[in-house]
């Protein structure tokens, strides 16, 4: 390490007691050495998967994981998704894909999440039920993603996607159902169809009112919701 660090070709973080590649030799090593890949990316995917567990999903946009994040952005890079399309390698991954798909969402590394949660969508179709519950929930996190990237017209297509599966699937009042309502409401107000926002929260508040309750802080938040839009 003292010779590489040397020949600057690897970066000492003496604050954090860790190493580093500067972007330039990363882009060098990814032109020059990985043109035989092969199944060393499915070793180096478990590797930085193995970073990320259930009780991460709700903080992967704080700071710690950034450096889980730079590996992740190199797995979502088209030459090493194009060596990764085995489905048999795939049809165990789907859900540390997807982990990583958030990571990099929550990380505003919007173009790598974009093709990992299409690579992650396509493999749900096609291992999967189209009308699978992983798969509708894929479609809404996409969704999610292209509304925070400005793209409203293509998060509303996954939405309706979505949503028309889990009202088949789940049912009209299932929470993961009323969720979508959410985010199309949402959407809706966004797009300045206050009309239709408002239908799709009150169908949201109906909803929780029967299935948590009037007191419910999901329901309370749809109330919020509601007085916000008709505030607009």
């Amino acid at each position: 390490m003292r010779i590489l660090t040397r020949y600057c070709l690897v970066e000492a973080h003496y604050e954090t007691r860790s190493y580093g590649l500067h972007p330039c030799v990363h882009d060098w090593t990814l032109d020059g050495l990985n043109h035989k890949i092969g199944n060393l990316y499915w070793l180096t995917f478990d590797c930085v998967a193995a970073q990320i567990g259930d009780a991460d999903w709700d903080h992967l946009s704080q700071i710690q994981y950034q450096r889980v994040t730079g590996h992740a952005k190199r797995l979502a890079h088209d030459r090493f998704l194009a060596l990764g399309d085995q489905h048999d390698s795939i049809r165990t991954r789907l859900i540390p894909m997807s982990y990583l798909a958030n990571l990099l969402c929550q990380q505003v590394q919007c173009n790598a999440s974009e093709r990992m949660y299409l690579r992650v969508l396509a493999g749900c179709e096609q291992i999967l039920d189209l009308d699978q519950t992983s798969t509708l929930g894929t479609a809404n996190d996409l969704g999610i993603l292209y509304k925070n990237q400005g793209k409203l017209d293509a998060a509303e297509a996954l939405y309706s996607r979505a949503l028309a599966g889990y009202e088949q699937t789940l049912g009209p009042d299932h929470t993961s159902t009323l969720r979508v309502v959410d985010n199309l409401g949402a959407l809706y107000k966004d797009q300045g169809k206050l009309d239709a926002a408002e239908v799709m929260h009150s169908r949201e508040l109906a909803g929780y009112e029967q299935t948590l309750g009037s007191d419910h802080i999901s329901t309370l938040r749809v109330v919020d919701n509601l007085g916000a839009l008709y505030k607009n």
